[in-house]
């Protein structure tokens, strides 16, 4: 190893380093490797050719752990302890999305970089040579994410080195769905493209175990970003409240911008904490995880704008001092 000084680490990964061991003990099941780089440890994956490096995954987090020592090194830590807030990359999933409306049919493209741990089942599809094979790949995970009947158009742009921290991929699918109309005014919802939370985790109306968080979670930080548009004739008419919510370390913030009276930008970032849920929190877990779900799945409003008043408002926006005409503008329409 290039003369770093290194020795293996056996782990347990069952039990998150909630229970104690008595040594010796023939229950570990894994074994990683820790290397020191400038005097500091640095955990590192043996079994996984695709987990970039300083990854390490969610079985590993706050797994118990015991050094073996070796001639090179013999000082090690006495004793079981747990793999807490060791030093690792964190896993970051980034979408970029562009959603543009039609009638019946939406073009979504998303512009997606991941970091961390999750990076090694995306480089384990990327590596794939056939281009079939990528495509029905990615198709069948994003059967895991968006809700909506879609077709997967294209893979592209696809950037992957194993020595680099992120993956960089652009998707392009149509979502095959017709909006749904309440009067005169048309209603949608965006295709959530990163779930950080579900409903299967709160099912139970109370909890008599509490919650291994680290079952229900792969990723730290997930950050989407949406411009939604609409044709020339569309008008935004009814947008969502911002909302910001949290539990303990977890958090959950999604804002709207109309950037144009058909043109939306929509911000959403939730950050995950790995951390057991106790039966006397998980009440306001559920709650918190409730009012996340309830904000993703907020309508969004639009109309269509008479071809005459479309006509007036181009000319409007010529005008000298006036940069945008708003939706509030348009209310007489």
């Amino acid at each position: 190893m290039a003369g770093l000084k290194s020795h293996l680490v056996l782990i347990l990964t069952s039990d998150y380093g909630e229970n104690s061991m008595v040594l010796p003990s023939q229950d570990f099941n894994h074994c990683i490797a820790k290397v020191f780089i400038d005097g500091k440890p640095q955990y590192l994956e043996l079994t996984d050719n695709n987990m970039p490096y300083k990854a390490i995954p969610t079985s590993l987090e706050n797994a118990t752990a015991l050094d073996i020592p070796n001639k090179w090194v013999k000082k090690v830590n006495n004793g079981i302890y747990r793999l807490a807030n060791i030093d690792h990359t964190p896993t970051v999933v980034e979408n970029q999305v562009e959603y543009i409306l039609g009638e019946t049919e939406h073009s979504l493209k998303i512009r997606s970089i991941t970091n961390g741990s999750i990076n090694s089942g995306y480089a384990a599809i990327f590596k794939e040579s056939n281009y079939e094979v990528v495509k029905k790949n990615m198709s069948d995970d994003f059967k895991n994410r968006i809700t909506e009947d879609f077709t997967l158009d294209s893979i592209h742009n696809i950037e992957y080195d194993l020595r680099s921290p992120a993956i960089k991929y652009i998707s392009e699918l149509t979502i095959n769905e017709k909006i749904e109309e309440i009067g005169s005014m048309k209603v949608f919802r965006i295709p959530a493209v990163s779930n950080a939370y579900n409903t299967t985790i709160i099912e139970d109306d109370k909890r008599h175990f509490p919650i291994e968080y680290l079952l229900y979670e792969n990723a730290d930080v997930y950050k989407s970003t949406y411009v939604v548009k609409l044709g020339e004739t569309g008008r935004f008419v009814e947008i969502p409240e911002n909302a910001t919510l949290g539990f303990k370390e977890h958090s959950f913030e999604i804002t709207y911008a109309l950037e144009k009276i058909n043109e939306l930008h929509i911000k959403i970032e939730a950050k995950t904490a790995k951390d057991r849920i106790t039966t006397n929190e998980y009440s306001a877990f559920k709650s918190y995880v409730k009012s996340v779900l309830d904000a993703k799945q907020q309508l969004i409003g639009f109309k269509k704008i008479k071809k005459e008043v479309n006509e007036f408002l181009r000319e409007l926006k010529q005008v000298k001092n006036i940069k945008t005409v708003t939706s509030d503008f348009l209310v007489f329409f």
